[in-house]
């Protein structure tokens, strides 16, 4: 079972400024899961890549699409976020638990398909990009309240700024769940 990870990327800097080598499929076939030991067999596909800018205080999120579960690689362009994501697959041990992440544009998020993904933006003017392995279909797309009960999470803000889709979210007993 695939588990989420993190890429460090190099900065290599001079005179001219920096270069990172952002993507490389063979980083991610090189990635080991500490308990099995096992190598990540296969890179996803990647078939889409999203933008979004966010202002400081901002909540994307927990989002997934249930028919069409997609991979992510996540990276902060600009600004601080905080990554959070949901285990959705009740075949896994950490099901129903939930995950933070600092980035920023020094690392890169990989969350595997059956995760519900979310950020709160750090700070202004927010930059992130992300690949998806599947494409976003809104028909599909489920929405779990960012301060569900049963999850717990700290956000670490009390009155984040929300889309009404984030402010109305389904909570996690009522959303579906990955077998």
């Amino acid at each position: 079972m695939e588990e989420p990870f993190l890429i460090h990327l190099t900065k290599y800097s001079d005179n001219h400024g920096y270069f990172i080598e952002k993507f490389n499929k063979n980083i991610y076939r090189s990635v080991t899961d500490t308990e099995s030991e096992t190598v990540l067999q296969n890179c996803p596909h990647w078939v889409q890549e999203n933008m979004s800018l966010s202002n400081k205080n901002v909540i994307r999120g927990i989002h997934y699409q249930y028919d069409n579960p997609q991979a992510k690689l996540v990276h902060c362009l600009y600004g601080k976020i905080l990554d959070i994501i949901v285990d959705l697959r009740q075949t896994s041990p950490t099901f129903g638990k939930h995950f933070k992440f600092n980035l920023n544009d020094e690392v890169i998020l990989y969350v595997p398909k059956g995760f519900g993904h979310s950020f709160l933006s750090l700070s202004d003017n927010t930059l992130i990009e992300y690949k998806c392995s599947d494409y976003y279909k809104p028909e599909d797309q489920y929405t779990i309240i960012w301060n569900d009960n049963s999850l717990n999470i700290d956000w670490g803000i009390d009155n984040p700024i929300l889309s009404d889709k984030d402010n109305n979210g389904l909570t996690f007993e009522e959303c579906p769940k990955f077998i």
